[in-house]
């Protein structure tokens, strides 16, 4: 178990780090389209769909920070590496971002329904419990699509398939 667990408490300090700093970034284009609203609205509606962009673009560049992190042992240079990794290759990994937000979305809508009904008949404990399980659901099926868009760039790009990439937990 703990030939597991090491390498994830390895990696938690430059996941933080490289976090939030993407945070700081997305936060600083979005102050920045909100001074370009209050100077004029007309600013905002042509500043959106720039900044829209901008963010599927980090999305899709930094996408893959935390696996490389993980299985490249490469610390704060994943910022860089995912910038690599992820090159002509941006696109389509919004697209997928995109799907399975989607996706998340609809599985949300409709159990969480279900939960608030089923809530509504139970406890309030319950509930809760159900809410936390969907939100841990909806978290493990975006983490499995970043490993498998970087296992799929890995072997796209260098020829590593899967395996080779989880040989950093023998």
């Amino acid at each position: 178990m703990r030939q597991y667990i090491r390498p994830a408490f390895r990696a938690l300090f430059p996941i933080l780090v490289l976090s939030v700093s993407v945070f700081l970034i997305l936060f600083a284009s979005q102050f920045l389209l909100m001074l370009l609203s209050a100077a004029t609205p007309y600013l905002l509606v042509v500043g959106l769909p720039f900044h829209l962009g901008f963010i599927f673009w980090i999305c899709a560049t930094l996408s893959v920070c935390a696996p490389v992190i993980l299985f490249e042992r490469a610390g704060l240079r994943a910022f860089f590496r995912s910038m690599e990794l992820t090159r002509n290759y941006r696109w389509p990994i919004v697209g997928t971002i995109v799907l399975t937000s989607i996706f998340i979305l609809i599985l949300y809508l409709v159990v969480g329904a279900l939960i608030a009904l089923l809530t509504m008949m139970t406890s309030p404990l319950i509930g809760a419990l159900l809410f936390a399980l969907l939100s841990t659901s909806g978290t493990s099926l975006l983490a499995i699509m970043v490993t498998l868009i970087y296992a799929r760039l890995r072997e796209i790009k260098e020829g590593i398939g899967l395996d080779q990439v989880a040989a950093v937990f023998d």
